[in-house]
């Protein structure tokens, strides 16, 4: 995904064990069909010294008009990298910290990094309800030159609260790096395990599979 601003300074950033580089702000908005489209809005990186970097992207900037309203902080605008000791409140009001809510590190199986909200919003997705951003992860290869990363299957809990018994054993015994299935449609991309349909990919693997991004 290309940056619209200047490339972020060079920084200081230890590198993490689960190789996240940045995080994602992604938008669904409204075209001029009223149709609802989906892309990466922010990037957001951060360096040992404790700064995050605010940068949006080429594909904010090639949908201005029908997404300038996201601007976060319009006195600094949209074409600059912006550094700051806070992250951005899209961000911030997604950080769990009452106990109820600590629970979630438990649920996505970062319990042992509790409190690290990088690892958390890359596993689930950071959305929030009633609002239309979502988080993702940037990563970097590891030794052997593959990328892995976790990302949660939207529409599974809708599927096993419907009552479709064949989605819920799935769900209960699927194994680590068990193959599941992708099928790309023009609305989103199907994930299938054992020929069932089981939910759906975050809205960037779908942007991933369907653009030519950089």
């Amino acid at each position: 995904m290309t940056i619209a601003n200047k490339p972020t300074p060079q920084i200081k950033q230890t590198p993490r064990p689960d190789n996240i580089t940045a995080l994602y702000l992604g938008l669904t908005y409204e075209d001029w069909d009223d149709q609802e489209q989906w892309i990466p809005m922010m990037r957001i990186s951060w360096d040992d010294a404790g700064y995050y970097y605010h940068s949006f992207t080429q594909a904010f900037k090639d949908n201005y008009e029908l997404v300038k309203g996201n601007v976060l902080n319009p006195k600094r605008g949209f074409t600059q990298t912006w550094q700051d000791k806070r992250i951005t409140g899209l961000f911030d009001g997604r950080i769990p910290r009452r106990a109820d809510s600590m629970e979630s590190y438990n649920l996505y199986g970062v319990g042992d990094s509790k409190g690290d909200f990088i690892s958390l919003f890359a596993r689930n997705g950071g959305k929030r309800h009633g609002d239309r951003y979502d988080v993702f992860p940037e990563v970097s290869p590891n030794d052997a030159g593959e990328y892995n990363f976790w990302f949660p299957v939207y529409g599974l809990p809708t599927l096993i609260a419907e009552g479709r018994d064949e989605v819920k054993a799935i769900a209960d015994t699927i194994a680590p790096k068990q193959q599941l299935e992708l099928e790309v449609q023009s609305s989103g991309t199907k994930i299938y395990s054992q020929k069932t349909h089981i939910g759906y990919c975050p809205e960037y693997i779908h942007y991933l599979l369907t653009n030519n991004s950089e």
